[in-house]
C-alpha cells in the first residue's frame, strides 16, 4: 500500500512529529506491537514489528511538502488497505492537523 500525505509544515517537523507518531500509530490500533524497529536511512524512517502472528514493515518518506508512505501488508490483511488507510490518514490529521489535502 503506498500513498502521499501532505504534512504542510517544514520537513525538520514532519520529522519529528512522524518518528514520535509511529510507535503511537501500533498502540492505538490495539496491535500491541512486538520486536518494534524504526530507523532512518537519510530522510526515510524505515520501520518494522511483529503483532498478532504478523510481521508489518514500511517506510515514511520525508520531502518538503509530504510524506510518502509505503506499508508492506502480509496478503491476509490486502482486503484490509482501505481501512489502515483510513485510520493512518485519520491519525496524520491528528497530528498535521485535520482537512488537508491527501496527494
Amino acid at each position: 500500500m503506498r500513498f502521499s500525505y501532505l504534512h504542510g509544515t517544514t520537513k525538520q517537523a514532519a520529522r519529528d512529529a512522524i518518528e514520535r507518531a509511529i510507535p503511537e500509530f501500533a498502540r492505538r490500533a490495539n496491535l500491541q506491537p512486538q520486536d518494534f524497529s524504526q530507523h532512518w536511512e537519510g530522510d526515510t524512517l524505515r520501520g518494522a514489528f511483529h503483532a498478532r502472528g504478523i510481521n508489518v514493515s514500511g517506510t515514511v518518506t520525508v520531502t518538503d511538502t509530504a510524506l510518502d508512505i509505503e506499508l508492506r501488508l502480509p496478503m491476509a490483511l490486502r482486503p484490509f488497505e482501505g481501512e489502515a488507510r483510513r485510520r493512518l490518514t485519520g491519525g496524520l490529521d491528528d497530528i498535521f492537523g485535520p482537512g488537508r489535502p491527501h496527494a
